[in-house]
């Protein structure tokens, strides 16, 4: 079970930043997976894996395209000893998790359902640690001489599975150094041991692995302790060697409360090629830290995300990082995912983002203290006109109606998700957008909760954004007027009166029948409620 403080830090892995949720696709597990027609494979695929005897028996007499079925019903169902049977058999040189299981971050339920949440993270974990282990455990037994490439991209990777790979690849490599050194040895004592008075020879080590291996471990790896990145740092310096019997490659990385001297330590390390997926969450980074990696961000030519939300870095107050965040971003020419949320930009958005060399689909900036010329600014900037996912929460926008509502009409097209949670908007705020809100075509998730709305302007948006075809997800608080009532009874009865208001508009929408899915409410407290005077 994972604790309540690493569910929340991998809750922020799954915001469309590092791992990109497809808002078209339905959801990919549990409870929330619509029921399927199974194939006659997948039925028998599924008996046969409950027993890892039976398991072995059909694996000599299957032909090889089925050991991919085999492997898929076993992994969901958390066959342990059937997994075992198929990795020590499996035919091909390759074994490529992403396209054996479906994606797991899936639907618009990854950004509001804890439940959901905590379902794709535990199912991911489970994937990876099962393939990791079983692997290994094969190749120390000499069981898999075939399979050479093992690649769990796509899904998390528990830090102790992280910190378990990296171990084998320091044990392997020492291993290789022994050997060296004893037949340096050897040979000595064979052309000079007489002389020397020495002739017992030392006999070889035996290895943990096969002496002819060679084989190669792709993942994501999400690192919070000092020991894992210790182990990580050595595993990824050790992979760099030709004479390598195990090399780990590392696909997304995250690093969360390292601090900025680890930090900068991997990121000389890994392996620019390959990193598609970047996350410095919670490291504590202020402008001075952010400049002294920005030479080794710059390398990363691959990044296509990046997520540097909950530092310290003050850009609008500090030029030299203003400027190397600039040249990082430029530096990075498939970037299309950026998170700056809780980092101070103010009047540095431009700055920051125009070299950017191909437009965003992905941009949140939630509580960076945005003013009236970075709306502006991302409202006739070449992003605008791409933006799928944009977060403006946590921002006071009660001064940019005109820009907003320039950003909504440049976005109509192609926004898919639209977070203003908390941003101070009022009334007439709202029902000045509400015209701008009903023309996003694409929109499938709105968040406006947080912010003080009476019923009346409520009722009026849930009006104008229930004939959006396109929506799916609509995040609100209750209105204002539910806190004025002089007993909880009443408060209460007040609430369950507006979430069956609002259920009725979007039942009763004009074009309900042609929704692919029913819309979800998410009505939530307004917990600001004592700023109301």
């Amino acid at each position: 079970m994972m604790s309540t403080t690493a569910a929340k830090l991998w809750h922020g892995n799954y915001r469309s930043t590092v791992y990109p949720v497809d808002l078209d696709a339905s959801p990919a597990y549990g409870t929330y997976r619509k029921e399927e027609i199974k194939s006659l494979v997948q039925l028998c695929a599924a008996f046969i894996v409950q027993d890892s005897g039976m398991t072995k028996q059909a694996l000599d007499i299957i032909p090889k395209h089925l050991y991919e079925p085999f492997l898929q019903e076993a992994l969901v169902k958390n066959r342990e000893l059937a997994i075992q049977e198929i990795i020590a058999s499996w035919p091909l040189p390759s074994l490529i998790l992403h396209r054996l299981m479906p994606n797991l971050f899936t639907s618009v339920q990854a950004l509001f359902n804890s439940s959901y949440q905590c379902d794709i993270v535990k199912q991911g974990l489970r994937y990876t640690t099962a393939l990791a282990q079983t692997f290994l455990d094969s190749l120390k037994k000499g069981s898999t001489p075939r399979l050479q490439y093992l690649d769990l991209t796509g899904f998390p990777t528990a830090e102790v599975i992280v910190y378990f790979v990296a171990t084998h690849c320091m044990l392997a490599h020492n291993e290789v150094r022994h050997e060296t050194i004893l037949s340096m040895y050897n040979q000595a004592v064979k052309h000079s041991g007489q002389a020397l008075g020495i002739t017992e020879r030392m006999e070889p080590i035996e290895h943990s692995l096969p002496p002819d291996c060679s084989v190669i471990i792709k993942l994501d790896a999400f690192v919070m302790s000092e020991a894992t990145h210790t182990e990580l740092c050595k595993a990824l310096k050790v992979s760099s060697f030709r004479d390598r019997k195990l090399c780990l490659i590392v696909s997304r990385l995250g690093m969360t409360c390292l601090g900025v001297c680890r930090v900068g330590l991997l990121l000389k390390l890994v392996d620019p090629q390959h990193l598609t997926g970047l996350q410095l969450q919670y490291n504590a980074l202020n402008s001075g830290d952010f400049v002294e990696i920005a030479s080794a961000l710059k390398g990363l030519v691959c990044l296509e995300s990046l997520d540097l939300s909950c530092n310290s870095i003050f850009f609008h107050q500090h030029e030299e990082a203003c400027k190397a965040a600039a040249e990082v971003f430029a530096a990075m020419p498939k970037l299309k995912r950026l998170d700056l949320s809780n980092n101070r930009i103010k009047t540095r958005l431009r700055r920051l983002l125009e070299a950017v060399v191909q437009p965003l689909t992905s941009l949140r900036l939630a509580g960076c203290g945005l003013t009236v010329t970075d709306l502006l600014y991302l409202s006739h900037s070449h992003h605008s006109s791409y933006l799928e996912a944009l977060d403006l929460s946590e921002n006071n926008l009660k001064l940019c109606e005109r820009q907003i509502r320039g950003i909504l009409s440049a976005t109509q097209s192609c926004l898919q998700l639209l977070e203003l949670e908390h941003c101070s908007l009022n009334d007439q705020m709202v029902q000045s957008l509400t015209y701008h809100f009903s023309g996003l075509r694409s929109l499938k998730y709105l968040n406006v909760a947080e912010n003080q709305l009476s019923h009346p302007c409520l009722a009026s948006l849930t009006a104008a954004v229930a004939e959006l075809v396109s929506l799916q997800v609509f995040k609100t608080s209750f209105p204002t007027d539910c806190y004025q009532h002089e007993n909880e009874e009443d408060e209460e009865r007040g609430k369950e009166d507006v979430i069956k208001e609002i259920a009725l508009v979007f039942s009763n929408s004009g074009v309900n029948s042609l929704r692919a899915k029913p819309v979800h409410l998410a009505v939530i407290e307004l917990d600001r409620v004592w700023n109301l005077a």
